[in-house]
């Protein structure tokens, strides 16, 4: 039941909502254009900001959803149908295995497991994307923050009952960064794809 149960995290997670809202919005293929990313940013600067509120808003939810539901149905860790999700995400069988970033569903995840930390630095990501306009600062500025935010509020993080879910966050921010490999070669070239 276990595996089954992160099989449909993964399964969830896999869904690729950034192509099939696109297509409503009037885009056709998104992996085409713009950053070729299949994630909510792109989706964001082709098809518009609603698109790609509710393209993130939809991630968001794949990721929370597993989370969410593993302490009710009696999954143990948590961490590990989050994991599951955000790895559908970024490998999408429907995609012949590519996908996104990862970052909101990744927050979908980290909203069910610590939402004190990302009522802290959910902000301070939004902040960061507001004053750079460029989404890759914001997702890499929350990725960073969420585990010294952890850190902060539990000084002992390995000895508390959420020692997996700050692990965790370490292996989220590990697939971030490597995920967003090109995003920061373009920054450093002076590239980098912009919110206009």
């Amino acid at each position: 039941m276990n595996l089954l149960f992160v099989a449909g995290a993964f399964f969830l997670g896999s869904i690729p909502f950034a192509p099939l809202i696109s297509r409503l919005f009037g885009r056709t293929d998104i992996q085409t254009a713009g950053s070729g990313n299949p994630g909510a940013s792109n989706v964001f600067r082709l098809a518009g900001p609603l698109a790609g509120i509710l393209v993130f808003l939809l991630d968001v939810g794949k990721g929370y959803l597993p989370v969410y539901l593993a302490g009710p149905l009696g999954a143990p860790w948590p961490e590990f149908c989050g994991l599951a999700a955000a790895l559908g995400h970024i490998y999408s069988p429907f995609l012949r295995f590519r996908g996104g970033k990862g970052v909101a569903t990744f927050l979908g995840t980290f909203l069910a497991l610590f939402p004190t930390g990302v009522a802290v630095v959910f902000p301070l990501a939004l902040l960061s994307v507001v004053v750079t306009r460029i989404f890759s600062v914001g997702s890499l500025t929350g990725a960073t923050l969420l585990p010294v935010v952890f850190y902060l509020l539990h000084p002992r993080p390995l000895e508390t009952p959420q020692s997996y879910t700050f692990l965790y966050m370490f292996i989220a921010l590990i697939l971030i960064l490597l995920r967003h490999r090109e995003n920061l070669a373009r920054m450093k070239r002076g590239t980098e794809h912009t919110i206009r």
